[in-house]
């Protein structure tokens, strides 16, 4: 299932148009991410205990050999 679909289960805060330059990273675990707002110029640090990059790509046009 997509990544959209199943966070539609969840309390899921979505920030479009977003340009990721760096991740907060403390002891070891990402804690959150420095962006930069494609909107207004502005950089903005978003801390969470849950940290998902979703770039857009679309996977399905890649071609995986199949395994036997």
């Amino acid at each position: 299932m997509m990544l959209c679909a199943q966070s539609l289960k969840y309390d899921t805060d979505y920030y479009i148009e977003y340009f990721a330059t760096d991740l907060i990273v403390e002891d070891g675990q990402c804690k959150g991410v420095m962006a930069l707002s494609l909107e207004d110029g502005n950089i903005h640090r978003f801390r969470a205990n849950n940290t998902v990059l979703a770039t857009g790509y679309d996977s399905s046009c890649l071609h995986y050999p199949s395994v036997s």
